[in-house]
């Protein structure tokens, strides 16, 4: 009796299985692409002409365009069906990766990133909003170890396939290998995906709060940008006036919170909780700590100890395999201990291991 409703526990009923599955495949290709390019900066930075800070750019806007895709795929499936929203994404996502491998310059190449950014703000989206509408709270844990699958795999294979590409072929197929993908999962979910009732056709968007959040982001990076490209001048002129024009639109946007009183995009009670501003904040430094060497180590391993794409790629394997390893342990943790010690002593541990990058240079052992 016991091992039968154990084994009703764990086994998903077909149809919720096959449109996770679904999902998975949609989400391959944003993930994969996040984490090839990067592979790519140095390639990319010779054959565009251009600087480290405009390639830098081209990435930062990918993911500036992606965060602002949130709210505003947040109001498009409140009033279209799910499946038609992630058919354009898919699509959208798939013609702008053809003409990101087409750029013939850096600003047509920052343009069509941040369009192929904000599409996959879409597909990463409804890849869990779709799901989690679809499946019963008690599945939903199952699910979700299911959907989290191209999360984990994204930074193991990325790089290496990233470096595959541009030794093999050229940093262009990195964004043409998108398409074959994009294709299948198109027709999966055309034929397959199970159609999704709009959520909430009354619901509106709040335009003016989405601008203002994405102007301040914007103004900051590129202030801080425009300091990096000095570093003995970093607080230049440029750099002060964009930092200004960034930290005024946030001061105007918490005004705008106030006079609506929190009817926004984002609305600033939320920040009244202390867990939930330590765990945003958690988030923030973490992003930093993850990504930042995402950018820097490609072009450490390239230039600085010579090793080919392929290597280098290699090379940033051990950080995707930790994710990998840890994803599942740390879920169990929390489900014990809570999640405030678990961030903690992950913030600790990714800060000791973030340490000796201080330390390293050409010449350091790599073992």
């Amino acid at each position: 009796m016991a091992k039968s409703k154990k084994n009703e526990k764990e086994k998903l009923p077909k149809e919720l299985t096959r449109n996770a599955w679904i999902l998975v495949v949609v989400a391959i290709a944003p993930m994969l692409d996040s984490t090839m390019v990067n592979i790519a900066i140095n390639k990319l930075q010779s054959d565009l002409h251009t600087s480290l800070d405009m390639i830098q750019w081209a990435i930062t806007g990918y993911v500036l365009a992606l965060t602002v895709a949130v709210p505003v795929c947040g109001y498009v499936v409140n009033h279209i069906d799910g499946k038609k929203v992630m058919q354009w994404s898919l699509l959208s996502f798939g013609l702008f990766s053809f003409l990101s491998g087409i750029a013939w310059n850096i600003d047509s190449f920052i343009i069509f990133r941040a369009v192929q950014g904000f599409s996959a703000g879409f597909i990463t989206l409804l890849m869990t909003t779709l799901l989690m509408q679809i499946t019963p709270p008690d599945k939903l844990g199952q699910l979700m170890a299911v959907v989290s699958t191209p999360i984990i795999l994204g930074p193991i294979i990325g790089p290496v396939l990233g470096g595959a590409i541009v030794s093999g072929a050229n940093w262009h197929w990195i964004f043409y290998v998108n398409i074959p993908v994009v294709i299948i999962a198109v027709l999966l979910n055309h034929f397959y995906l199970t159609s999704f009732k709009p959520f909430n056709p009354k619901a509106k968007l709040d335009w003016f709060g989405t601008l203002l959040l994405a102007g301040g982001s914007v103004g900051l990076i590129y202030g801080m940008m425009k300091g990096s490209t000095n570093a003995k001048n970093f607080f230049n002129s440029q750099m002060i006036t964009f930092v200004i024009i960034g930290l005024a639109l946030f001061v105007i946007y918490g005004i705008y919170n106030r006079i609506r009183k929190n009817n926004t995009v984002l609305p600033l009670r939320f920040f009244k909780s202390k867990n939930f501003t330590a765990a945003n904040i958690g988030i923030f430094l973490a992003g930093i700590a993850s990504n930042g060497p995402m950018l820097l180590l490609p072009l450490f391993f390239q230039n600085t100890k010579g090793f080919t794409a392929v290597e280098a790629g290699l090379m940033l394997i051990p950080q995707g395999i930790g994710m990998m390893v840890t994803r599942p342990v740390i879920g169990k943790m929390i489900d014990r201990m809570g999640a405030r010690p678990v961030v903690l002593v992950s913030l600790a541990i990714s800060l000791l291991g973030t340490i000796p990058f201080i330390f390293v240079h050409e010449n350091t052992n790599l073992i």
